[in-house]
């Protein structure tokens, strides 16, 4: 056993604020550029929904690609043997989609370029058949208004409007490539101005409502997995993240639990009363957070008892952490009369995944053994394993 004892504290108390994460120096991209390569999926079930939106997009495709070769063929229009050799290969190759890795993509700038870019695919393969068709007298036109309902179902606002522009800027150059433009071109542009207008409007109301209800499951995540008081995890969340961490463990990368109870605070509570423990119990989470590393976890056990998760955290670094950890509290809360006990306990055994809770039992108790060790020899100290 290793026991480290620190001398009461000498000085006044002071708060310290959790420590502010540095800003990125590199200068993110513009905003416009953001609003069109923005990440489609925050979680997994947006993820799943884009998956779902990617299988629709090659079934309607496959659809319309053999309706236009049926049409070819049934109707005696010229170049009839192209556009169907089109809608063969648009066949063909769509499938290939279904095999990219879109629940990934999804979540990063990936998947909104791989839309945008197959949806000016599709325009311009449009183009073409419905000029080869001849021309805006073709009802080819109108899988314009096809692929841009598609994508007013699930893109941003800002690509359902550039999927509009696009779709009226190619209906117009298909009228300049016709030498006979149908008699009421203006009609066609209107529908397809205002169905981009109502598809956008659609979608800003959908992604409004979707950014809304992802802020709402992180705060109630984040409700759910913080110690109310305090800020800092609570028991259950702070399990969960031992499990993941021990999951990992081996000799080259072992894990640290370091458990606390503070000594001296029933009577701040009694003497005192509750608001004045409170308030110490929130310095104390605050100085656990400020004295801990970037990697490290603190939580709120219950009570008074509070501990530190320290990945990849050899024995020995594990107590030179939880010697600051003593330090910080000193200068915290010492003013108060309240010091704290810890003990450290460091895990390099993997086990199997059916033996993962009775590891992280064994653990706690091992840690809390030491913890009362400490306490039992004076308080104000560390205790190791």
């Amino acid at each position: 056993m290793t026991v480290v004892r620190r001398p009461l504290p000498l000085w006044h108390q002071r708060a310290v604020a959790p420590a502010a994460e540095p800003g990125s120096a590199v200068a993110g991209p513009p905003r416009w550029v953001w609003l069109f390569t923005r990440p489609l999926a925050a979680d997994e079930h947006r993820a799943r929904f884009w998956c779902r939106h990617l299988r629709v997009g090659v079934v309607v495709t496959e659809i319309s690609a053999l309706v236009v070769a049926l049409y070819s063929i049934v109707a005696d229009r010229p170049h009839a043997a192209v556009v169907r050799g089109l809608a063969a290969a648009v066949m063909l190759a769509a499938p290939a989609l279904l095999a990219l890795p879109m629940q990934r993509w999804s979540r990063d700038h990936r998947g909104a370029l791989l839309f945008y870019g197959w949806s000016v695919l599709t325009t311009a393969v449009i183009a073409v058949v419905t000029v080869l068709d001849g021309g805006s007298s073709s009802p080819l036109v109108w899988l314009l208004v096809l692929t841009l309902a598609y994508a007013g179902i699930a893109y941003p606002p800002v690509g359902v409007v550039a999927m509009g522009a696009l779709m009226v800027g190619t209906y117009l150059m298909i009228l300049l490539q016709d030498p006979e433009p149908a008699n009421n071109p203006a009609v066609v542009a209107a529908v397809l101005v205002l169905f981009s207008g109502m598809t956008a409007w659609a979608s800003r109301n959908q992604w409004d409502m979707t950014d809304q209800q992802h802020l709402l499951a992180q705060r109630l995540n984040t409700l759910a997995d913080t110690d109310e008081l305090t800020g800092a995890l609570n028991r259950r969340a702070f399990s969960q993240r031992l499990r993941r961490v021990l999951s990992t463990v081996d000799s080259d990368r072992p894990a640290s639990l370091c458990v606390l109870d503070l000594d001296g605070f029933k009577t701040v509570n009694d003497q005192l009363g509750h608001a004045e423990g409170d308030r110490v119990l929130v310095a104390v989470a605050r100085a656990l957070t400020s004295a801990a590393r970037e990697t490290d976890s603190v939580s709120r056990l219950g009570g008074d008892e509070f501990a530190i998760l320290m990945p990849d955290t050899h024995a020995a670094r594990a107590l030179e952490v939880a010697e600051r950890l003593l330090r910080q509290l000193e200068a915290a809360v010492g003013a108060d009369g309240v010091r704290a006990s810890l003990g450290v306990v460091t895990c390099a055994t993997p086990c199997s995944p059916e033996r993962r809770d009775a590891q992280v039992e064994q653990l706690f108790a091992t840690a809390d053994a030491l913890m009362y060790g400490a306490k039992a020899s004076g308080g104000n100290a560390v205790r190791a394993s």
